[in-house]
C-alpha cells in the first residue's frame, strides 16, 4: 500500500491479535500527507484498496481502529482488544 509513496518522516504501528485473526495498523508520514491502512496479516492482504489520508496523527489513528473494530464484528463479532501504538523510525520502519 505504501510501497509506491516515499515515507518521508515518523509514524505509528501497532498489532492486534483477537479471534483468529491477526491485524496491523499502520500510520505514516509520507511526501503526501499523513496515511493510515489496516493489513490483514491472516489474509495477507490491506483492508482497503489504498490509504486514507489525514490532518494529524490522531485523527489517523482514530480511523485504524474503527477500521480494526468494524472488521472484527464482521470476522465474527470478536471484540478488539485495547490497540497499543508504537512509534516508528524516520522511514516509517518499526522501532
Amino acid at each position: 500500500m505504501f510501497q509506491d509513496i516515499p515515507i518521508v518522516g515518523s509514524g505509528f504501528w501497532a498489532e492486534v491479535k483477537a479471534g483468529g485473526q491477526y491485524l496491523r495498523l499502520f500510520v505514516v508520514e509520507t511526501m503526501l500527507g499523513l496515511g493510515a491502512n489496516v493489513f490483514s496479516v491472516t489474509d495477507s492482504r490491506w483492508l482497503d484498496a489504498g490509504p486514507h489520508w489525514f490532518q494529524t496523527f490522531g485523527e489517523a489513528k482514530q480511523w485504524a481502529e474503527s477500521k480494526t473494530q468494524t472488521y472484527l464484528q464482521h470476522a465474527g463479532k470478536i471484540a478488539p482488544p485495547i490497540v497499543d501504538w508504537n512509534p516508528t523510525n524516520p522511514g516509517g520502519t518499526p522501532v
